[in-house]
């Protein structure tokens, strides 16, 4: 019976993949070939995402959901804009999930470190606040940010004088 399902599920994607395969090489029969400086490529499987120097994290309005799935023993990922899928159901096996879920807290900590550093660095200068009701009522707040804009240079010289006696 188990086995049975899975015959059919396999079947199922076996159509689709075939589908899909039928579709692209119509379209790269009728497409012209560009050779991009930097290539942007898709993906299929969400556990092989590529990373070049030019992809762009997903839209907010694509929710990808990762669930166990305890019948087969694999992580199954659906991506859905609003209630619909935007991507085939894909899943990964517990080790590429461990990988993705490393790589994932990985960069996520250091996006929260450089996100830190930025904001660290924004607040040169703390807000002034100025006391008393006039101020407040003529500019709309009691606080005074001094945000920097520009450039600063900075020149140095220097004046030696030597006597050889």
């Amino acid at each position: 019976m188990l086995l049975t399902v899975f015959q059919s599920r396999a079947n199922h994607k076996i159509k689709n993949l075939n589908y899909t395969f039928t579709v692209n090489n119509y379209v790269e029969k009728d497409t012209p070939k560009v050779k991009l400086p930097y290539p942007i490529s898709d993906y299929n499987d969400y556990s092989t995402q590529p990373n070049t120097r030019l992809d762009f994290n997903l839209p907010a309005n694509i929710e990808t959901d990762i669930r166990y799935n305890p019948s087969t023993g694999m992580y199954d990922i659906y991506q859905k804009i609003g209630a619909n899928y935007y991507r085939y159901p894909t899943s990964m096996t517990l080790e590429e999930y461990m990988a993705y879920n490393r790589k994932k807290a990985m960069n996520d900590y250091f996006q929260e470190k450089i996100e830190e550093d930025s904001q660290s660095s924004q607040d040169l200068i703390p807000p002034l606040k100025v006391g008393g009701d006039g101020f407040n009522m003529l500019f709309g707040s009691d606080e005074i940010s001094i945000r920097p804009q520009g450039s600063a240079e900075l020149q140095f010289g220097v004046n030696i004088s030597r006597y050889d006696n």
